[in-house]
């Protein structure tokens, strides 16, 4: 028999068990490796994202704090008078935050500022042609802003006008607040002019980009009464008198396109009123419209009628089947609306006093005598 190895004959089947073994512990030893890259793999991706969380967390902190401090130094800035760098700050701000609060307001009310009190940029006066304007955006917006410091109100919202249709997203804030004092003003121009209702139209489209200051929301409220009085002229004396005295004692030479003064209308109607009242036979009341009247001045041709009222106010009232009936004074409300003026009625409700009974005297009981 041969000397070969005994093993070398034998089939794989029957090999020895330590063959087995060996290939059974390299297959987990290769298992434990791709265990151990795979977790590994898997811990480093999940450090990798802590860590950019942790460095957006730590930019977002950062940029916050940053825009809380540009704020607080654009509030001092704007406060000192310091508009230029004011302006840059609250850029600043709201490019590193769109939406922090209080930003955006406080860049119009320096934008504001800047577009009334800057020293506009020396460009040539555009001339007024009907062809169409091709000048570039920025060259628009320093003309209106010349035409802001000229006060040439109207100038600047034409300019202004043409630099919205050249580029509506030019310094959309800037331009905005240049709107709103170019209406402002041009409204409160107009009106003083004598043009109500334009004037009233320009300061409702001033109320698109801003609040209408004290100034011009009184200005707008007399107008409106105005414009309320003159609706009942030559219809009812008495309502027309009534809302022009309440207009004249504070602009007594506003006037529409007609050129009489709130002063002049609120005389003539008020006159009228009262020779209204002395047909109907009450002269008291009269009277005292009259007086309204010569109160604004020395008038030859009224003293002798109130002269007249007068008298017949102090001597006997004759009764009259159909007398005259002064409804209450209108008032005006807080929030702007008007109640309802006097209304002048051709049937009154007269009042009949009737005298009391007479009360019947009660005598005392008599005394009780003394025994």
């Amino acid at each position: 028999m041969s000397t070969q190895n005994v093993e070398e004959t034998l089939p794989t089947s029957v090999q020895p068990d330590s063959q087995k073994k060996r290939r059974s512990r390299i297959g987990w030893i290769f298992l434990g490796i791709l265990m151990i890259l795979v977790l590994g793999g898997a811990g480093a991706y999940g450090g990798y994202q802590t860590a950019m969380e942790d460095r957006l967390a730590y930019s977002a902190t950062q940029v916050g704090l940053e825009a809380a401090k540009q704020y607080q130094l654009g509030e001092i800035d704007q406060q000192e008078g310091r508009l230029e760098l004011a302006r840059r700050r609250f850029e600043r701000v709201i490019q590193l935050s769109p939406n922090f609060p209080g930003a955006a307001e406080h860049l119009t009310q320096v934008m504001l500022k800047l577009s009334v009190t800057n020293t506009p940029t020396p460009n040539p006066t555009p001339t007024l042609t009907p062809t169409p304007d091709l000048r570039g955006a920025e060259a628009l917006f320093n003309q209106a802003r010349q035409d802001l410091a000229a006060e040439n109100w109207q100038g600047a919202f034409d300019t202004l006008e043409a630099l919205r249709k050249e580029d509506i997203t030019y310094h959309t804030i800037d331009v905005d607040g240049m709107y709103y004092v170019a209406l402002r003003n041009l409204g409160m121009k107009k009106i003083t002019e004598g043009s109500l209702e334009m004037g009233m139209y320009d300061l409702s489209l001033a109320e698109r980009f801003g609040y209408l200051d004290g100034q011009a929301l009184g200005l707008r409220v007399v107008t409106r009464l105005y414009l309320t009085g003159a609706s009942f002229w030559e219809v009812d004396w008495a309502q027309a008198s009534y809302f022009f005295e309440q207009v004249f004692p504070y602009y007594p030479g506003l006037r529409d396109a007609s050129g009489m003064s709130a002063r002049e209308r609120f005389r003539f109607a008020t006159l009228k009123f009262a020779d209204q009242l002395v047909v109907a036979h009450d002269y008291c009341n009269a009277v005292s419209q009259y007086e309204k009247v010569t109160s604004l001045g020395l008038d030859p041709t009224v003293e002798p009628t109130l002269q007249e009222a007068r008298d017949l106010c102090a001597g006997p009232q004759p009764e009259q089947p159909q007398a005259t009936q002064v409804s209450p004074s209108p008032t005006v409300e807080s929030g702007g609306g008007v109640t309802p003026a006097p209304v002048i009625t051709d049937t009154p409700a007269v009042i009949e006093t009737t005298p009391p009974p007479p009360v019947e005297t009660v005598e005392p009981p008599p005394a009780a005598e003394t025994p």
